[in-house]
This record gives structure tokens, sequence and C-alpha cells, in this order.
């Protein structure tokens, strides 16, 4: 008989943060639509992030809310929009890219403006690359950006802009290394169960895999699981062992 400590593994935590109340997104079934969609583009080539690690308070101009509401979504008021982003930067899922072109989870792409002392200041924004396959090609965004006005038209329609989920904030979070791979673990919740999305970088690049607390019919690493003990979750810890390895009796 094993013990469970033989199928976890130590790691080192990057980060751990944890979204308010009210806050988080709880409805699941969005949220498995949301990272579905983002992995049929995820982490195309584009150039390295820059490092901000400063405290930054973020700012809408009334132009980039106009522009949200015309080509990302109709769903969040500006404040919460303000409040989301703010988190989203926190946790690391905006990139702020060269020439001051900026991209949210791989996916919704905008300009901001750093010269304001602790404040990053969203100018306007482009889309969502999922929508606007041509929103993938940073480089020659930067090149039309550089030469032309605010004036292309990539607005999305009203029905659509009405279905599009925006970014989701994750009850628990952390990103944390393993002895090859480096993850990225999110828990959304509701009041019957936890989904948990899980981003996976090697060198053979990212992957985003996805399970349900009452359902971990899934196989994972030993990093994983440790990461998932942390999160306070030794039941589906237990349950996912049993499925992965139906022969092994725990203490």
């Amino acid at each position: 008989m094993k013990k469970l400590n033989d199928f976890l593994k130590h790691i080192k935590i990057h980060q751990f943060c944890e979204t308010l109340p009210g806050l988080y997104e709880s409805n699941l079934k969005e949220v498995s639509a949301y990272f579905e969609m983002l992995n049929t583009h995820l982490y195309g080539d584009h150039p390295i992030a820059l490092s901000f690690t400063e405290y930054r308070n973020i700012v809408v101009t009334d132009h980039a809310y106009k522009r949200w509401n015309e080509r990302v979504s109709t769903k969040l008021e500006i404040n919460q929009l303000t409040s989301t982003l703010q988190n989203l930067l926190y946790m690391g899922r905006i990139d702020l890219l060269e020439n001051n072109l900026g991209v949210i989870d791989d996916e919704i792409v905008f300009i901001y403006d750093n010269s304001h002392k602790h404040s990053l200041v969203i100018k306007t924004f482009y889309g969502r690359i999922s929508q606007v396959k041509s929103l993938a090609n940073f480089n020659s965004l930067r090149a039309f950006n550089s030469n032309q006005s605010d004036h292309i038209d990539i607005s999305l329609s009203t029905e659509l802009l009405g279905s599009l989920i925006a970014m989701p904030l994750p009850y628990k979070r952390i990103v944390f290394q393993g002895t090859v791979k480096e993850y990225i673990l999110e828990e959304y919740k509701n009041e019957e169960r936890s989904l948990f999305i899980l981003l996976s970088k090697d060198a053979a690049g990212t992957t985003i895999r996805k399970f349900y607390s009452d359902h971990p019919a899934i196989l994972l690493e030993h990093s994983v699981r440790r990461a998932l003990m942390i999160l306070k979750h030794e039941r589906v810890v237990r349950e996912q062992i049993h499925f992965q390895y139906p022969k092994s009796q725990i203490s």
C-alpha cells in the first residue's frame, strides 16, 4: 500500500492569489467556453513581454471603453472592467509588449500608455484574436498603429458582442514550477463544484487542460497534484489517483 505523498512532488511556487468574493466568475459553462476558444490560438509567436513588477493603477479612457463595447464585449461596466484588468495585471495574464501594445490572455489586443507615474492608461482596444485573426500578427499591427489613426473598422455585431464572455477571474490561482514544466492552475467555482483550468508549458509548447472537482478523470503529473493539495482539494487528488492508477491502494 502506498502513501499519498508517493503520488506528489515538491514544487516551486512563483505566485499564489485569491480573488475576493463577488469578483470571481462562477458561471463555469462560460469559463469553459472561454478557455476552449483560447486553446485554438494560445501562445502564438509574439515578442517577449516586458517586465512590469511595480504596482500600477489601471485607467481605461472613455475612448478605450467605447472600443471595448464595439470590439470585445458588452458585459462589463467601466468600473467592473477596470477592476478586472487590475486583477488580471497582478495575476500576470496581461502582457505589456513593445511599442505600447498589450494583450490579455493572448486574446484581447489593446494599446497602452505607461508614461504616467504608477498608472497604466489603456488608450484603445483593437479586439479579439479569436474573432479577428489578423490581430494575431502583432508586428504588422504595430506598424499599422505607428502610421495610421484609429480608424480601422473591426467592430463586431451587437449579437456577437452580447454572447462573448469577458476575461473570467478565478477563485484561486497558483503559478508553479515542476521538474520540467511550468504550470498555471486556476480554480473557478460555484456552489456545486469547481472547474480547474491547467496551463502547462515546456520546450514543446503550451497546452490547456480542464477538469471538474466532481469528475477528475484526467491524467495529471505529480506536481499538479501537489498544487491541488495546496488548494485544499485532497478528495479530488485521491479520486484522480484512483482514475490514473486504478490498481493502487493509498493509505
